[in-house]
Formats: C-alpha cells, structure tokens, sequence
C-alpha cells in the first residue's frame, strides 16, 4: 500500500510539473505578442496584417504598404491614401499576396480591401500631371510629345506637342510646322475653336475659329491703353475696361460657360528697362510706363531675343475671374487673348495667317513710342500694332480638367 501511495504522489508531481512548465510557454507567448504588438507600431516595415474594410487615413499600423510612383520611376513609401488627382492608381502592379481584390474609389479616393488573415498588399500611384492626363484623354500619348524646341532660328521647326513650364506646371503647346498641318480642332458651345495649348492645370486653351473686329483700345496717346485693364486716376473708377475686353465679354454673352476655367490671361506690362541686359535704344526712352513716356515692354524683349515664357511676370497682368492666388480677379468673364509668345510658339502666328488671311491681334503690349501705344499682332509674321486699328481679336477660353470629348486624330466635340 506504501508503494502504491507513493506513485500517486510521484505521478501527481509530475502533473504539477506538466502544468507549470505549460503555463510558463504560453505566459511567454502572450508577453511575445504583447511586446510585438507594443513595438511593431513604432517600426517602419513594408508589409502588415491587412484589417481590411474601407480605407481613407492608413496609419502605419496595419497590414499594407503604398508607394507614390513619381515620373522617373523613384517611389516614396505612404502612409494615406493621395488626395491629389495628379495621382493614379496603378492597377496593373497593385496586388496582394493571396489574391485577395483591390478595389480603388477614384471619386472620393479609397481603396477597400477585404479581410483575410496574414495577408500582405502592395498599392501602387502613379505621379500623372494633370495635363498630361489631358493630352491622354484626347487620344494622345508620351510618343506625340517632341524634345527640344520647335520655334527659333535653331528650333526642330516639328509638328506636334511641346513641353513648356507655365504658372501652374508643366504645359503642352501645339506647334504647327506647315500650312499642311492643323492644330486640333473642337467643337464647343456652337462654335469651334483651335487648340493652342494644354495648361499646367490639365485645362485646354482654345482659340475660336471665327472672326471678331474690334479695337484693343479706342485711345493710343498714353501707356495706359496698352491695358486689358488700365487705371483711371480722373475717374472714380479704380479698373476701366478695354475695348477688346468689352467685345470679348458681348461675344461670350451667348457661350456655355459652365465648363470654362479661370485660367491666367496674360497682359504682360512689365518694363524692358527691368532685364538685366537693357539699353536704351535712343535717349528718349525713359520706359517708366506711365503717361507719355516712351516704353518698351517685356514682351519686345523676348520676341526680339527668342525668349518667350508662357508664365505671366507680373501678378497684376495675370487677368483671372475669380482666383487671386495665381491672378488678380479683376474679370467679369473667363476669356482673353492669344499672347505673343504663344502664337510664336505654337507658329499660329503664320499658321492662322494662312487660314484666315486677316490681321489678328494679342493681348502682349510692345511698346508706347511717340506718342502712340503699340499691341502685338500677325500677319505673315509678328508685328506691332496702334491700339486704336481696328484688327482681328479671336477670343481665347479654357476648358476646364476633365472636360469629356468625342472624336479623334484632331477632331473633337465637347461632351455637353
């Protein structure tokens, strides 16, 4: 009986000891989990537990990696989804380990993953400007952009789309190397209009195929009337309006405007005597702009030095309607001119010559010289203009990002 006393107790023990020894692994597995859990939100890693569901603010605590894809390929690790339109989901490299679906919301900007347990996921944005994603949307792609420079005495004088830095980003110019060639052409609003350019914010800017006779100003004896907008200290008026500005305004009456952008319109009044390389041509020209002071402006600069910008100098010139973060907000209407360096460096300064065969003026002032003040504008070539000769202004619009066509190979119709 002793010895059967004594297994029991020696087996007892051993279940003690059984127990004990249980207990102590998985007290360690939960201090493993917790101490894992307590510092895996404080490390950097490329891959987490996806929780799953609709994801709009992802921390860095949960199951899934995201890259920002820029142009040259480099990727930027996230942690948030982008709100940006510049960014777009890559859906061709986004997946998960398993399999599991990716589903990415363009128009609020989630993605919704669901649940499966240890699984990893790799989402992929890819860095679009917006007006590359334009120039995409018009059936175009990365093979219709041209290196270099088109215009110019050294220019590849190449049809095609041109990239230029403007006030908003990069922009997309057309240039038309021929009288063979056409810009594209859109039809919006009862009318048609010829591309000149794709702007930095994904907008189309678009000059109408339709004359418009008028004056730029119906005084020439001051600087002042080289203004889209001029100031009238005789008045109680702080902004009097051009001529060309009102006939603009009349003639857009009757345009759909809901899909206008507002967009800079550029009047460029900045002083030649400012760059760094002026000389006075004779000694009469103070160019101070004002009164009857002989001036030339910036604009003479560049077109007599190959230097044309497609941004705006000064914040005072760059018309806008309501924006005052790029521009002045001084319009009643989203429509302007052409500039001077845009039609030199789209060639529509010949191109339209050749298609119309009348006078066309721009919104670049040259210069007030004895008493008289000067606009570009194009015949055959550039030139400069009295603002008070009764001259072709083509209205100028822009179509806002987004905007849907139909048609292709340089026919379109806006979506309406």
């Amino acid at each position: 009986m002793k010895l059967e006393k004594f297994d029991y107790q020696i087996g007892n023990k051993r279940k003690k000891k059984t127990f004990l020894l249980l207990g102590l692994v998985c007290l360690g597995a939960f201090i493993t989990v917790i101490l894992y859990r307590t510092f895996a939100s404080y490390k950097v890693t490329n891959s987490y537990n996806i929780i799953g569901g609709k994801v709009a603010d992802f921390s860095l605590a949960d199951g899934l990696s995201m890259y920002l894809v820029n142009e040259d390929g480099t990727e930027l690790a996230t942690s948030i989804v982008p709100m940006r339109d510049e960014y777009i989901f890559d859906s061709s490299r986004s997946s998960c380990q398993n399999g599991t679906e990716i589903v990415y919301n363009d128009e609020d900007k989630t993605i919704t993953i669901d649940e499966t347990a240890g699984d990893t996921c790799n989402v992929y944005f890819n860095y679009v400007p917006l007006s590359k994603q334009t120039l995409y949307a018009l059936g175009y792609s990365d093979d219709d952009i041209k290196t270099g420079i088109p215009y110019g005495p050294s220019g590849t004088n190449e049809t095609g789309f041109y990239a230029a830095e403007d006030d908003y980003g990069t922009s997309y110019y057309y240039y038309t190397a021929s009288d063979a060639d056409m810009p594209p052409y859109i039809g919006y609003s009862n009318s048609y209009y010829f591309l000149i350019r794709i702007n930095g914010n994904g907008s189309i800017r678009l000059i109408e195929d339709a004359p418009n006779f008028t004056y730029f100003n119906l005084q020439n004896d001051d600087n002042k009337y080289i203004g889209f907008m001029y100031d009238d200290l005789e008045t109680e008026n702080e902004y009097i309006s051009s001529t060309v500005k009102l006939s603009l305004e009349k003639r857009l009456a009757t345009t759909d405007n809901t899909l206008l952008d507002d967009v800079i319109f550029c009047n460029d009044r900045s002083l030649y005597v400012d760059i760094d390389d002026y000389k006075p041509k004779e000694e009469g020209d103070l160019a101070t702009g004002v009164g009857a002071d002989n001036t030339y402006y910036g604009s003479y600069y560049r077109m007599r030095n190959n230097k044309p910008t497609l941004k705006c100098p000064q914040k005072e010139d760059a018309f806008t309607v309501e924006d005052t973060l790029y521009g002045n907000g001084l319009l009643d209407v989203p429509a302007g001119l052409l500039t001077v360096d845009e039609a030199y460096m789209t060639n529509l300064s010949n191109w339209l010559w050749s298609w119309k065969h009348s006078l066309t003026g721009t919104m670049s002032p040259a210069m007030f010289k004895d008493s008289v003040s000067y606009i570009y504008g194009f015949d055959e070539g550039l030139n400069y203009y009295d603002v008070s000769d009764s001259i072709d202004y083509l209205v100028v619009i822009n179509l806002k990002y987004g905007t849907e066509f139909t048609g292709s190979d340089g026919w379109f119709d806006v979506v309406q």
